[in-house]
């Protein structure tokens, strides 16, 4: 397969994973724990990353003597830091939402392997939490530095694209650890399946058009991740 085709799979996983849920009872059962949880953290996280986003933003341009209101350039640059802070805060959010949702989350990407004919370990190990929490420790400490990646012009794009990186990284682990994949396993597979993966990026980054949608979609790319995982791992040689 050509470069894009395999792009073009990675990328409509969302809607593999939203098509999954809707043809199968049990994943469709699964689906409704996390969603509903990511629902509340949304409706928490978005007040109050909305409000600190918007404290962070005029405090930035505040700094910058050349901008003011009376700039014709304020209002399109505010906009723009605002909406760069407000992406970390729903990752940060998503983060979280990962954590608490473990349990489901696992269920589900279990649930959709069986499904797709592959056959995952039996129950969520204590390994699979510390390693999930660990994940999640990380991907935290990481956010840090994208928080200050966002404060350099030019470089803010990079931040967001590390982070849609991050969110689709998170949608597969599930898979991975269900699988019992190692770090180098996952590694592996990321690296084989190049095309796939920033095409998932890209579709995550496409729900941020929808402020909020990128956390409400979070279960059904759980399945979709799993889905893809469970295609690769039958056709390895698929390119």
């Amino acid at each position: 397969m050509s470069f894009f085709s395999r792009y073009f799979r990675g990328f409509r996983f969302l809607y593999d994973g939203v098509r999954l849920a809707l043809q199968h009872p049990k994943i469709q059962a699964r689906v409704l724990a996390p969603f509903f949880i990511d629902l509340a953290l949304l409706l928490a996280g978005g007040i109050l990353g909305a409000l600190k986003s918007w404290t962070l933003t005029q405090q930035m341009l505040a700094s910058q003597t050349s901008l003011n209101p009376s700039t014709w350039l304020y209002y399109p640059i505010f906009a723009i830091v605002f909406g760069l802070f407000f992406v970390l805060a729903m990752f940060l959010v998503y983060l979280l939402a990962s954590l608490l949702g473990l349990p489901f989350n696992a269920s589900l990407a279990r649930e959709t392997l069986r499904t797709q004919g592959t056959s995952p370990q039996n129950g969520l190990t204590w390994r699979q939490i510390i390693q999930t929490s660990l994940k999640t420790a990380v991907l935290l400490i990481l956010s840090g530095g994208l928080l200050i990646l966002l404060l350099i012009p030019l470089i803010q794009v990079l931040a967001v694209f590390l982070s849609l990186l991050a969110m689709a990284f998170d949608s597969l682990d599930y898979s991975f650890a269900e699988l019992g994949f190692s770090n180098k396993q996952r590694l592996e597979f990321l690296r084989n399946n190049k095309p796939e993966f920033l095409g998932m990026a890209t579709a995550i980054g496409c729900t941020l058009l929808m402020p909020g949608m990128t956390l409400l979609i979070a279960p059904f790319a759980i399945v979709g991740a799993a889905n893809l995982v469970a295609h690769l791992n039958r056709n390895p040689k698929t390119t």
